[in-house]
């Protein structure tokens, strides 16, 4: 209980120091502090997408892996390509996930990641012949209307403006 309520004056002492500090700099005409961003650039939004479509290839890629693990040695894990190649398609798109956080919020570019589940769909549909029954359908549209709510994303397309609390 009390290092709950330290860690928790800690965190207030961090805001209130990081406003005074934004507010002194602001007032000084200085730049916004390391990791604050203006608004989600529309590259990270493509970054992440593309890092989603690499990490759902991924999973397909181990999907292969594991048809071709009839009888699982240490060998024949170590020799199956399938399974490297996912590895490296998901080094990858943690490369591009994090190189997309420089150019957007956590908050706006993470729940794009939800999307893998549609492309692991699809993929799964077309190259494994698993079925896309309705509710599945659903649940796409759902994830989709969800994303675009969350991440925060207007009418037009852009980025919507903060909304103050």
């Amino acid at each position: 209980m009390k290092r709950a309520k330290t860690m928790e004056s800690s965190i207030d002492d961090h805001h209130s120091s990081s406003s005074s500090r934004s507010s002194v700099a602001s007032d000084a005409g200085a730049s916004k502090p390391a990791g604050h961003h203006a608004g989600t650039k529309t590259w990270a939004i493509l970054l992440v997408v593309l890092m989603t479509g690499l990490t759902s290839s991924a999973q397909v890629a181990y999907k292969f892996a594991a048809a071709r693990l009839q009888d699982p040695t240490v060998w024949s894990v170590i020799t199956n390509h399938f399974l490297w190649i996912g590895l490296g398609l998901y080094g990858v798109g943690f490369i591009l996930l994090n190189i997309a956080f420089h150019g957007g919020e956590v908050s706006t570019l993470y729940p794009i990641i939800a999307t893998s589940y549609i492309w692991v769909a699809f993929l799964s549909y077309y190259l494994f012949g698993e079925h896309l029954r309705a509710v599945k359908v659903i649940g796409i549209l759902m994830i989709v209307l969800g994303v675009g709510l969350i991440s925060g994303f207007s009418k037009d397309g852009a980025v919507s403006e903060e909304v103050p609390v």
